[in-house]
């Protein structure tokens, strides 16, 4: 279809073509040129300038008028049509053509042709070689028009107002867009009473007639005519455009404002936000302020709270009022947030100071202060304003504030910097020391803990129960150093301190006088502190049974054994929870009473109803003690069968298999003695109970005649194991290394067993030797050396040394942050241990290990075993709880974990607490539950904490919260609270809080983004 389209066009020119020769030929030249220029008046612009073209072409005289004007009409009709030639064609005919009447017209023609193509430069530079008053009425008017508008696009304004002025005042079709564009440069210049008097003349235009409202409207305002615009504007604002409606409702409204008439401007700020997509800070600010004027607040709220972030006066201003409205409405906390906003700024001075000191004001109120804001804030106010007419009050609320403090941290680094302190500051000392010295103490940093209740110390008569609570822990500290000297002192002098007794740790001093007493193996004066503590104390069963149990052990050391059975009753009567271990031991005081199947009796019960504790093997071996006395061996073979059997990595193992075949030997039971005893030998190399093994075979052989079995057997050893010789050269070389190591020689130790060591690669005390050896290397921290060591009888089958050179190894590979070691030591150390001690410490490495490995299934595992033992302390089964919920929590167990958190944070003074409170409004915010989150928040920061890290960030949590809420502001000023006020600048937390308010500015600009206004365009070609 195309193709037969384009056919009969080319069809159609040749015939147009041929029509046009045949007519020049028929009719003459001045015919066709009479045609073309009929074709040329009908605006038949494309038959013209073919026409035209072959005039041009036929006339053969070069200077004929036909010819020229042919030339000029040709190139018009180039001009009319827009063709890409007009320009060469008009230049070429001006060039042909240096004095044709038509060449000033040329050039006009040309510059309205780039006028309409909008090259507004080469518009200029025809219009400028246009001789105007050679031009008719009407073309000058549009030339003086044309040539302004291409002025005004070049921005040329004052050139662009003089053409503009040539025509406004006459009457032609651009009269009134000349007088537009004359009174808007005047609009813009300011001049605005010319600009008036020419828009109103404009009122009844039919183009610019309804733009002139606007111009009007702005004017007046301009010229700060506010009666005249609240005047003018109702009239018009229901035949306001959609597009300008915006515009004068923001006029209207900031004159009814400037008016101080707020009910009104509220109406029309109201219609302008609206109208605009974009509307300007000030009319919001000013909205904000109205509201605030007709008590509206929750209103004033919304409006103030959208630019109290911006970076400038009306920002300022708007965070001051911000703030006047939350404490109208009783909220503290939001207001804080607002004061702090308008006190950071100086575009305001005055609102900077008062904000300033209402913020910290507000901050005091609302307590709960995690960063000592209050504090800081009223000290850099009393510096800032020291002349300031409330500088009295601001002394007093420092004072206050210094009392109220729960960030002791902060709060003491803060007090310590005023040198001269009068008796209110004295007293907000030692509160606040006191409370450091406790927090101090719950973290375990018992050296710090001391000093700060030594400084609580410093200054007294202000309250003597806090002054008794700090001898009281200062004991405490000195005990948990192992200072139990000075901290039986500490407890001597708490007891008689005059507020004492009416403290709950007053009865608790006689049971730590107790254990202190106990470490300094003082067992009469021990028993005395436990026995007072247990007339006293009516509290936990857990702790009475205690006291009972180490009262039982004060009588056992002491020999008194019939009390001492008593005592480990009563711990059993009171529910302990070490139950293995005081059956155990009122076992062997009753076997050391001489009361041998009493103590069979209770050796069994632990056996049998303990069979996993640590203390089973013990119950095996003692029984069979008392079997032997009782001179039943037959049973005394089956408790230590029974024993190697199902504990063959006991330490008691070796000694069990020594006296099996003893026991054996004697029943004349040879072949069973000799393989007990090859046993030990062959499992326990090295060892006492190897060599005392071996002089048992060698007497059984002996009797049997066979001592060249003995001497094959001995032969058979083997280099892999230490062979035990029957002549024990080396003993004195060990001894005499021994003995130095004993006298606490460690350098001259280090080479005497370095030397027995190289001299006697199979002498009979080569774990001694290691082991001591390995332990003066680990007391000099000389750690790669005593690794070796260590790890040599950790190799050897189980020993007296094994669990001790487990530990070393375990604890070595932690400090090289060897992983995979310590977890290969601390496994092997939980499977052979049968020490609950040494178990523990076991359990609660791998799963530190696990947990700092992020092997969170492993870690759960671990931390649940830990979570099994009894007796762990408090502080144990915290962090083993914490490590459980934040291994739930990394496994996708939320839920489960967000019970356990809660558990924890029950308490915030330790660092697990203070994590969990934050992972508890973690979780919840995760869950999109942010209510729930924020009150976890809140309670967070009115807790008593010293761990700033995750108060921080709940912090950015919250800000977190209050971005969801799309509540920029407050995010930002949440944000920005920790920017100002944390104190460490190393931890992350600033880097964190600076990153995030960069991401919810971002969030608010979008926000607030709208569309811009529209450019107003008039058509002037419309006008004609």
């Amino acid at each position: 279809m195309i193709r037969k389209l384009l056919s009969i066009f080319f069809l159609s020119q040749m015939f147009l073509i041929g029509w046009a020769q045949q007519t020049i030929n028929d009719l003459g030249v001045n015919a066709v040129y009479d045609q073309a220029m009929d074709y040329y008046k009908k605006e038949k612009y494309n038959t013209a300038q073919k026409l035209f073209q072959q005039v041009y072409e036929a006339e053969k005289v070069n200077d004929s008028e036909v010819k020229s004007f042919s030339q000029y009409y040709i190139a018009q009709c180039a001009v009319r049509l827009f063709n890409a030639d007009a320009e060469f064609l008009t230049m070429e005919f001006i060039s042909n053509n240096p004095n044709h009447p038509l060449i000033n017209e040329a050039y006009f023609n040309l510059g309205g042709y780039f006028y309409a193509q909008k090259n507004w430069t080469e518009g200029i530079k025809n219009y400028n070689k246009t001789d105007w008053r050679n031009l008719s009425e009407e073309e000058q008017a549009e030339f003086f028009f044309k040539k302004g508008y291409c002025y005004f696009e070049k921005g040329d304004m004052e050139t662009a107002k003089l053409n503009f002025y040539e025509i406004k005042d006459k009457r032609t079709k651009y009269t009134a867009p000349a007088l537009y564009y004359y009174s808007h440069i005047h609009y813009q210049d300011k001049n605005y009473q010319t600009a008036l008097e020419g828009f109103l003349k404009l009122s009844e235009d039919k183009t610019f007639g309804p733009i002139v409202p606007y111009y009007v409207v702005q004017i007046y305002y301009m010229q700060g005519k506010y009666e005249e615009v609240v005047n003018y504007t109702p009239g018009i604002i229901n035949n306001v455009t959609e597009t300008r409606l915006d515009e004068v409702s923001r006029i209207t409204a900031e004159s009814f404002f400037k008016l101080e008439r707020y009910s009104e401007a509220k109406t029309y700020y109201q219609k302008y936000l609206s109208a605009s997509n974009n509307p300007a800070p000030e009319a919001i600010y000013q909205l904000g302020y109205s509201c605030y004027k007709t008590n509206e607040i929750d209103t004033a709220i919304v409006n103030f709270a959208k630019i109290s972030h911006l970076e400038s006066a009306l920002g300022q201003n708007a965070s001051y009022y911000l703030a006047s409205c939350y404490i109208k409405k009783g909220d503290k906390e939001n207001a804080r947030k607002a004061f702090a906003s308008a006190s950071r700024t100086d575009f305001d001075p005055v609102i900077k100071q008062d904000a300033m000191f209402n913020y910290a004001l507000v901050t005091f109120e609302i307590g709960g202060d995690p960063f000592t804001d209050a504090i800081k804030s009223f000290e850099d106010y009393i510096v800032a304003y020291p002349a300031a007419k409330n500088i009295d009050e601001a002394n007093r609320m420092l004072v206050q504030s210094y009392l109220a403090a729960r960030n002791y941290k902060s709060a003491l680094a803060s007090i310590e910097k005023i040198e001269n302190k009068n008796d209110e500051l004295k007293e907000a000392y030692q509160r606040i020391a006191y409370g450091r010295g406790v927090e101090l103490f719950n973290n375990a940093q018992f050296v710090q803990s001391a000093e700060m209740f030594k400084i609580a110390l410093k200054y007294r008569g202000f309250n003597q129960q806090r002054e008794a609570g700090a001898i009281y822990w200062l004991g405490e500290s000195l005990y948990r150093q192992g200072k139990y000297d000075e901290a039986l002192q500490q407890y001597k002098l708490f007891k008689d301190a005059p507020a004492a007794h009416t403290l709950e740790e007053f009865v608790m001093a006689d049971y730590n006088m107790g254990y202190a007493y106990l470490k300094k193996d003082s067992y009469s004066a021990a028993s005395q502190s436990f026995r007072q503590f247990t007339s006293n104390y009516k509290g936990d069963r857990n702790i009475q049974s205690d006291a009972c149990l180490r009262l039982g052990d004060c009588y056992f050391m002491q020999g008194n054994y019939s009390q001492a059975v008593d005592f480990y009753q009563k711990a059993l009567d009171n529910g302990t929870e070490a139950k293995d271990y005081a059956l155990l031991q009122k076992g062997l005081c009753l076997g050391l009473g001489k009361n041998e199947l009493q103590k069979i009796a209770t050796m069994k019960q632990v056996a049998e109803n303990y069979p996993n504790s640590v203390y089973a093997d013990n119950a095996y071996y003692e029984m069979a003690q008392e079997y032997v006395k009782l001179q039943d061996s037959q049973q005394a073979i089956e408790a230590l069968t029974t024993m190697y059997s199902k504990f063959p990595e006991s330490e008691l193992a070796g000694k069990a298999l020594v006296q099996l075949g003893l026991l054996n030997y004697n029943a004349d039971n040879n072949e069973q003695a000799i393989k007990y005893y090859k046993l030990a030998v062959s499992n326990y190399p090295g060892t006492d109970e190897a060599r005392d093994a071996l002089f048992g075979l060698k007497n059984i052989y002996i009797d049997l005649g066979k001592i060249e079995e003995y001497s094959a057997f001995v032969d058979g050893l083997g280099g892999n194991v230490p062979r035990l010789s029957i002549n024990e050269k080396d003993s004195l070389s060990y001894f005499a290394a021994e003995k130095i190591y004993m006298s606490a020689n460690c350098p001259e130790a280090k080479k005497a067993f370095g030397t027995y060591i190289a001299n006697y690669p199979s002498g009979n005390y080569l774990i001694n030797a290691h082991f001591f050896k390995g332990d003066c290397h680990y007391q000099a921290k000389e750690f790669d050396d005593a690794l070796k060591m260590f790890d040599f009888v950790v190799q050897q089958p189980k020993n007296k040394f094994t669990e001790q050179a487990l530990l070393g190894c375990a604890r070595i590979a932690v400090s090289a942050k060897n992983s995979e070691k310590s977890v290969e030591y601390y496994e092997k150390l939980a499977k052979v241990s049968s020490s609950e001690l040494n178990k523990k410490e076991a359990l609660l490495g791998l799963m530190r290990t696990y947990y700092a490995n992020n092997n969170f299934n492993k870690s759960l595992e671990k931390a649940n075993d830990v979570l099994s033992l009894s007796n762990i302390s408090e502080e144990n089964v915290k962090e083993a709880k914490f490590i459980k919920a934040r291994s739930l929590q990394e496994t996708g167990n939320e839920l489960m974990a967000l019970d356990v958190f809660r558990e924890i944070s029950k308490e915030v003074s330790s660092p697990q607490g203070a994590e969990s409170k934050f992972r508890v409004s973690e979780i919840l915010y995760n869950q999109k539950k942010y209510d729930e989150a924020e009150k976890e928040i809140l309670e967070f920061s009115s807790m008593n904490t010293s761990h700033d890290y995750w108060i921080a960030r709940s912090f950015i949590l919250w800000a977190d919260i209050f971005s969801e809420r799309k509540n920029y502001f407050q995010s930002i000023e949440t944000l920005q609270s920790l920017i100002d006020y944390y104190e460490n600048k190393t931890d992350g937390i600033i880097e964190m809080a600076k990153a995030r308010k960069v991401e919810v500015q971002a969030k608010s600009a979008k926000a607030s983004e709208g569309a811009q206004q529209e450019n107003m365009e008039v058509n002037i070609e419309s006008n004609k």
